[in-house]
Formats: C-alpha cells, structure tokens, sequence
C-alpha cells in the first residue's frame, strides 16, 4: 500500500459519505478503495477542468532537458519539460490516468509546476514514464507518478534526480 494515497482516498471517502450519509467502505478492499479513489480524482480533474476557462501560463522555470542515451537495443532519447496549459495537463492526466488536470490553478498562479518526462525511441515510439510536480516556492519536487499514480521507475528517477541536481531543486522526503 502506498501512504503517500492516503489524502487522495480521504477525499473520496469525504465525497462518498457528503453525497450519501449511508455510504460504508464495509466489504471494500484497500486496493478497490484506491482504485475507486483513483477513477473519481480522474474525474473530478476532468469535471473541473471542462467547467471552468482554459489556462495557459509561461513556464515557471528554465529547465527543460533533453537526453540521448545509446541502448542495447536502439537509441532511446528522453525529454523532461514544462506543461503549460490546462489542455496539456489534461491530455497528461488522460494518458496517465490520474489527476494531474486539476492543477492547472495552481500551475496559473505559479504555486506549483508540473513537468513530463517522455521517452521516445524508434522500437516503442513515445512514452510518458514521469508526471512531476515541483512546489516554486520551496524549488522542491514533492510529486512523481507513474501511470494510474504508480511509482516511477528506476530510469525515471535517476533522469529527474539529475535533472534536480543540475537546476539546484530538492527532493522531497516521499519519493
């Protein structure tokens, strides 16, 4: 079980029992609740989004990276950078299948910024294998998902640890 899921099904428990006072998690799984939880952030992103004005903002920090590594198999490149819309952090959220849509406010205001990191190579094409956020006010990364909110992989790590490094960001203690 990942801890780091506990707020997110909080606020689907909060929703379930605010739309039905007899809504009970009896018979339910942790691992059904945190897909439950999943399926209903994805959705309240994408309700959120389709209700209010679409944003567009310039990039909070200068720092985007480019990659090439030479594989086994075949050259892989990857691409971290800045999404700068709501309908960028829409598509992210659609093809990851999480929430990140509903950051688009606070992308707008520069709280937070929000990164993908996507590998391309002639055998497998494009990947999205990390959405990052970054708090600005602290220059920290306090978020890094996978698709369906998994962990990152070991290559996504290393690649956005670096990429910390080189533009002086911290990491934060969850990841």
């Amino acid at each position: 079980f990942d801890f780091n899921k506990m707020s997110e099904i909080f606020d689907y428990l909060s929703d379930c029992i605010r739309n039905d006072a007899e809504y009970s998690i009896k018979g339910r799984t942790i691992t059904s609740l945190t897909r439950q939880s999943d399926e209903w952030h994805v959705a309240q992103a994408i309700y959120e989004v389709n209700t209010r004005e679409l944003y567009t903002w310039k990039p909070s920090l200068n720092s985007s990276l480019i990659l090439r590594k030479k594989q086994e198999t075949a050259p892989k490149k990857y691409r971290l950078f800045e999404l700068c819309s709501s309908k960028e952090l829409i598509s992210e959220g659609k093809k990851m299948n999480h929430c990140v849509a509903s950051y688009a406010r606070s992308c707008c205001v520069k709280v937070t910024s929000i990164f993908s990191l996507r590998s391309s190579s002639f055998l497998k094409g494009q990947e999205t294998l990390a959405t990052i956020e970054v708090d600005l006010k602290s220059q920290t990364i306090v978020q890094a998902k996978a698709q369906f909110n998994k962990p990152i992989s070991a290559v996504a790590k290393k690649i956005m640890n670096d990429w910390a490094t080189h533009h002086e960001l911290k990491i934060g203690k969850w990841l």
